[in-house]
């Protein structure tokens, strides 16, 4: 009975620290994007955002991920 409550316990924080990294990586993934995407405009000369340089982040962001 102990054994098995030892690898419940290991295997929940195992899932944990999973769930974490997933979390973590996609934070960061749409803090970046916003990021590109605000410089974006900056740009172009304006102060909002559009669908088109929401558009050329994300390719500057799938880009940046094949070189790593």
């Amino acid at each position: 009975a102990s054994a098995i409550k030892a690898i419940q316990k290991v295997t929940k924080a195992f899932l944990i620290s999973i769930f974490k990294s997933i979390a973590f990586y996609l934070l960061l993934s749409a803090k970046l994007t916003l990021i590109d995407t605000n410089i974006n405009a900056i740009y172009a000369k304006r102060v909002t955002i559009n669908t088109r340089n929401i558009n050329l982040a994300k390719k500057y962001y799938r880009k940046y991920k094949k070189s790593l």
